[in-house]
């Protein structure tokens, strides 16, 4: 079970490098819930998901791509170390909204998926805000 949940999951991130995100109606339960603290919603539903990752940060970071780093997986966890890549050339939605810099970034972020029959059922993220605004710029290092 342990290769196929971490399969599921790598699924869910290929989806994303490919700004594919109608691929996660497949990838994801009906019921998805994706926990983040950094988001405007912090316990996003799938379709809030979608408009969040496919319009705030593709928008902002048009190249993003997630390399993933390690996968562990037990039972119906999968834990996933990785980092985010992008060229910030739009606006990152704010409050308020930052302008595009210009600058690539690479960040270290981990997460935590829940594989319910088949199917990634909730997501939590842990992503270094301080670490990207200071790789944009916007706070000192």
């Amino acid at each position: 079970m342990s290769d196929a949940n971490k399969a599921i999951v790598q699924k869910w991130f290929d989806a994303s490098n490919n700004h594919d995100f109608a691929a996660y109606n497949e990838i994801c339960t009906p019921d998805y819930v994706h926990h983040d603290p950094n988001l405007p919603v912090q316990d996003a539903d799938l379709e809030t998901f979608k408009q969040i990752i496919g319009g705030g940060f593709v928008g902002a970071f048009p190249d993003l791509s997630l390399k993933v780093d390690d996968m562990i997986a037990e039972g119906d966890r999968v834990a996933v170390r990785w980092h985010f890549l992008g060229t910030h050339n739009g606006e990152l939605p704010g409050d308020p909204p930052l302008p595009p810099t210009g600058k690539s970034i690479s960040v270290n972020s981990t997460s935590m998926h829940r594989v319910a029959d088949g199917r990634v059922a909730e997501t939590w993220v842990i992503f270094d805000v301080l670490g990207m605004m200071q790789q944009l710029g916007v706070i000192p290092s």
